[in-house]
């Protein structure tokens, strides 16, 4: 075998051009796996040699020969040969006697895949076994294995545990293709980036001249415009071999020539000749066939909320809030919270962004007031008392003092005399004045801390209406904390409460935000007219802000969630033959390349660190007990919650994303600054660390935690109302949730049912995470409503020709829906899953429009966000007829990886799926093994 330059393949094809082509270039491999031998449950292998493999050994007795050993995937069978000891013992035997029957061979080549996770060091022991049957006649053990990037990631992989394999197996070949398949979303077969991160981690536990870098020969074809249910078949998506793209590209194959996706033959769509666009991020090739126009988040316009952002390699944008859009007709007043006519009592004006706001405060105010002990006082002389004669001067200091702000709260006062705290004085406490029992000395220094009342804010606007009408009143306010949520006005005597309970309720989604509420229409006489913003003694919260106030003719508002606007462009084409093409009868489709995610718990609170500066947290949103940081942190290791995705914004199922960045580190407690929620539902992406014993979320002092000891616990304080087994193992990072709903208690651990429901008692208190033993990690902390749920799932998509429809909106029974598009279940002892059957994606998915005719030019295309945290990546327009994107591997994809695995890594060389699938050129271009 040429050094690093090794090339191991298999005969999975079977085909006659195959094993010519294994014949031809026998001088370019160094090991070939018979992909003849299949694994049962029972343990026994089925399968032979055939007459063509005998012939090509015995032609090239160069090549290292392998018999591959394969389950197909089967995780019963590759779990049986872990835990049932008749089967392994039999699989044993069987081995023994393949190395028997076919001494020749170099060696086993081991393909079980999808193993037992929960058997992790159990499958390393069958491994051993295999090895030990195998090394005993003289031969090796070679395996196929997943792409791993750290000891415990990718989570499915986790009966693989390549430092346990490196001592046990002579080589291996890392499959890393695949990654982009036939019900995936439409990318890289290998992008280079995965591939870079399995191999630097795989060369820190294997020798490099163990390992063959993985690659793929063949590629997939996504159809975009029709679900897998509409095609017939259980995926998107089909492989195939080199060739077929090369037709695609010389415009031999079309979605209408009967020969793809089980469409009939009706020779509608032209043969256009499509280009292989390189990809040199990740060294394969694209093709888009029969897509007229793609658009990507960059092409986009945006409205607020929605942004833009990045995940990996796509660009997106997306919403992450709702807002309500006001729009104002006739306007008569619009006033400035600041600019009142008069005021008394505890309002104060303050900044706030771009505006100054009217607050109500509360009425009792803090206050520290000090004093110098010097020129309060006079000279005076003595006399002396039996003869009346002058002694000399004294100094008489004055033991009164008068508080700048009375009336003070009864015990609020503390009173120090230099520094020390003294109880020789009386105060009264209507009108301030302090007097001390013995005149302080001069020059000592007087300090009062102490809290007074103010009376009651008020704040008085004279409004004057030029014209007689009626009017609505609204008001541009904010809530700025959960027990800041109404205010009380006043419009000609009329009073009005504004938010409070039943509009403002604990998942609205405006806190923290100036918004616009419509507090009433009235009729309105020309002149001068009365508002008064009132004070906490008529139902005003402290804190609230009022920012404007306007009365207008007609006050409209909308829910939205921002949108993204483009130009999509139709334009006629050429087919194969020089002809003018364009699709049959105009008609097309546009399809959207998107993120969509069940349904999470209406949000209360959401953090994630990354914005947050690094050293101690400081947060007035924080009560801290104990040591919290904020430090750099990229996950490597994640449990099995998290999907491919962000969390950015939730899973759905029961989990949150998982981007790096910063997290927070602490031991201790950590709760909100607020103990009047009620049910909730509290998330957290958490990283155990070394010493941690115990870490997790807590609500009303209940706390759902995972402990070393391998449990997941249910605790009220620190009595364990349930448990249940649960991976554990530091470094990983696992999401937790706890829900308590109407007197019971649920616990989730990456998006598994584990603990509930548990009868507990219904009560507020506070909410947050915890770490006891040793510090543990959390990248997200989301706390949302127990009853409303926010959907993810659907956009209103205006299309090129105007007209405008819902995509993706799933069907649902047994719900109430709200003003703010949220819904609850009318059940509530179902799950919101109960209510649907469509099931969610956790990767990139497609959804087609319906056919519109469009004839050639530019057209506008919106696509508004129904819903919050869905994802637009790419817009396409194609042929009604079927579009697809495909992507696959060439001669120049191998060569190129061929050079990092030599150079980079120094790996014992490549390996390709499989024999007979790849580019002609590919095999003419490699070096030879000897």
């Amino acid at each position: 075998m040429r050094p690093h330059r090794g090339l191991f393949t298999w005969t999975f094809i079977g085909t006659y051009d195959m094993y010519d082509r294994l014949n031809r270039f026998a001088r370019k491999l160094s090991h070939v796996g018979l992909f003849n031998f299949r694994v049962q449950a029972d343990g026994t292998i089925t399968g032979q040699v055939l007459p063509l493999d005998e012939q090509a050994r015995l032609s090239h007795p160069e090549i290292e020969w392998y018999l591959t050993v394969r389950n197909d995937g089967y995780r019963s069978v590759f779990t049986a040969l872990v835990t049932d000891p008749s089967a392994r013992s039999t699989f044993l035997a069987e081995i023994a006697r393949l190395l028997d029957t076919y001494p020749w061979v170099a060696g086993i080549d081991l393909d079980l895949e999808r193993g037992p996770n929960e058997y992790r060091s159990q499958t390393t022991d069958l491994f051993r076994a295999v090895a030990d049957v195998v090394h005993a006649r003289g031969k090796k053990l070679h395996a196929d294995l997943p792409p791993k990037q750290g000891d415990h990631s990718p989570w499915w992989e986790e009966w693989c545990d390549y430092g346990a394999l490196a001592s046990i197996l002579d080589t291996c070949l890392i499959m890393t293709y695949g990654f982009a398949w036939a019900g995936s979303a439409v990318g890289p077969i290998t992008p280079r980036s995965w591939l870079e991160a399995t191999y630097d981690y795989a060369v820190t536990r294997f020798r490099p001249e163990q390992i063959f870098m993985g690659l793929p020969a063949y590629g997939f074809r996504w159809r975009l415009d029709k679900t897998p249910q509409e095609l017939g078949r259980t995926y998107r998506g089909v492989g195939g071999p080199y060739l077929p793209f090369l037709d695609w590209m010389q415009g031999t194959n079309t979605h209408t020539d009967g020969l793809h996706d089980g469409q009939p033959a009706t020779e509608t769509q032209p043969h256009i000749a499509w280009a292989g666009i390189w990809d040199e991020e990740n060294w394969q090739t694209r093709g888009l066939f029969h897509v007229y126009d793609v658009l990507d988040a960059r092409d986009f316009s945006l409205t607020s909320p929605a942004v833009s952002d990045a995940w990996g390699n796509r660009r997106y944008f997306a919403s992450w809030r709702k807002d309500r859009l006001t729009t104002f007709e006739g306007v008569a007043v619009d006033r400035a919270g600041d600019s009142y006519d008069d005021h008394e009592g505890a309002v104060i004006v303050e900044p706030y962004e771009e505006h100054w706001a009217a607050v109500v405060h509360p009425r009792v105010w803090h206050r520290e007031d000090e004093y110098i002990a010097t020129g309060n006082g006079r000279w005076e002389t003595l006399y002396d008392p039996v003869t009346g004669e002058p002694m000399g001067d004294e100094w008489v200091g004055l033991t009164t003092f008068m508080l700048d702000f009375a009336p003070v709260v009864p015990g609020s006062e503390t009173i120090y005399l230099n520094g020390r705290p003294t109880n020789e004085y009386r105060l009264d406490y209507d009108t301030g004045l302090l007097t001390f029992d013995e005149a302080p000395a001069e020059g000592v220094d007087i300090t009062a801390t102490y809290d007074y009342t103010e009376v009651e804010g008020r704040a008085l606007y004279n409004l004057n209406v030029a014209q007689g009408g009626t009017y609505d009143l609204a008001l541009l306010v904010s809530f700025p904390w959960f027990d800041k949520r109404q205010l009380a006005v006043e419009l000609d005597g009329e009073r009005f409460i504004v938010g409070g309970p039943g509009v403002v309720e604990q998942w609205y989604p405006l806190f923290q935000t100036p918004h616009w509420i419509v507090v009433a229409r009235r009729a309105l006489s020309a002149g001068y007219h009365t508002f008064r913003l009132l004070g906490t003694d008529l139902g005003s919260d402290p804190g609230v802000r009022l920012y404007r106030i306007v009365l207008a003719s007609s006050v409209t508002q909308e829910v939205v969630a921002g949108s993204g606007s483009a130009t999509v462009h139709a334009q006629p084409l050429v087919d194969r033959d020089g002809n003018p093409a364009y699709p049959y009868q105009n008609r097309f489709r546009v399809a959207l390349e998107w993120l969509r995610r069940a349904p999470d718990p209406a949000p209360i609170w959401g953090t994630r660190w990354t914005e947050y500066p690094l050293g101690a947290l400081s947060n007035p949103a924080y009560r801290v007990s104990g040591n919290w940081r904020i430090e750099e942190y990229v996950p490597t290791d994640v449990g099995s919650g998290t999907g491919n995705q962000d969390p950015g914004a939730g899973t759905g199922e029961g989990g949150v994303g998982t981007s790096g960045g910063r997290a927070l580190r602490g031991l201790g407690t950590l709760d909100l600054d607020y103990d009047g929620f009620t049910d909730l539902v509290v998330t957290a992406n958490v990283v155990p660390g070394g010493g941690t014993a115990r870490c997790g979320v807590s609500h009303a002092g209940y706390r759902a935690a995972l402990e070393s000891t391998g449990r997941v616990v249910l605790c009220d304080g620190t009595r364990e109302l349930a448990s249940a087994p649960a991976a554990y193992a530091p470094g990983v990072l696992r999401t937790l949730r706890l829900r308590l709903r109407n007197g019971l208690a649920d616990v989730w651990v990456d998006g598994e049912h584990v603990l509930g429901p548990v009868a507990v008692a219904s009560r507020t208190g506070s909410t947050g995470l915890f770490a006891e033993g040793g510090e543990a990690r959390f990248t997200a902390f989301l706390v949302g409503d127990a009853h409303w749920y926010m959907p993810m799932e659907a956009i209103r998509l205006r299309r090129p020709d105007g007209v405008e429809e819902v995509v993706g909106r799933v069907a649902r029974t047994g719900v109430e829906w709200n003003e703010w598009g949220y819904f609850r279940l009318l059940d509530e002892s179902q799950e919101e899953l109960d209510t649907r059957t469509e099931r969610f994606s956790l990767d990139w998915d497609y959804a087609a429009s319906q056919i519109f005719a469009l004839a050639p030019g530019a057209y506008p295309l919106t696509v508004r966000f129904e819903d919050p945290g869905v994802w637009v990546a790419r817009v396409y327009l194609g042929d009604a007829d079927g579009f697809s994107e495909a992507h696959w591997a060439d001669w120049e994809t191998h060569r190129r990886y061929a050079d990092l695995a030599h150079y980079r890594w120094g790996l014992a060389g490549t390996g390709f799926w499989a024999l007979g699938m790849e580019d002609p050129k590919l095999l003419p271009h490699l070096p030879d093994q000897t």
